[in-house]
């Protein structure tokens, strides 16, 4: 979570925090309870959960879409990375097609989600 497990973020979340707990589900911060909400945290949440993937996919991004640091973050971890050609005359595709520029997988058929999950 990008936020302290006592502050759950955004609050309408809540039921959903609560159910994925209750059937047995976990979740994971960085933070202490009690910590502040704040942008600067998101980041940190990407890293772990590129750390915890098998594969990061990025279907829409902008050039400054936080996907794009867990896509970075997936990279270095050497993490199989997967983006959707988007139009480029399409400004929040921008950092989609920027992905696929540093190497991404081009991600065009859901086949190609069921291989990589080896099913």
């Amino acid at each position: 979570m990008g936020t302290p497990l006592d502050k759950v973020y955004p609050v309408a979340n809540g039921d959903l925090f609560k159910e994925i707990l209750e059937k047995g589900g976990a979740a994971l911060s960085p933070f202490v309870s009690g910590w502040l909400v704040k942008r600067f945290n998101f980041p940190k949440r990407n890293t772990i959960m590129a750390a915890l993937s098998g594969a990061t996919i990025v279907v829409r991004a902008g050039q400054r879409s936080g996907s794009l640091h867990t896509a970075r973050s997936a990279f270095r971890f050497s993490r199989p990375v997967l983006a959707v050609p988007s139009d480029v005359h399409q400004r929040d595709h921008a950092g989609t097609n920027l992905l696929l520029l540093a190497g991404a997988t081009p991600l065009v058929s859901a086949e190609m989600v069921l291989k990589l999950l080896d099913r």
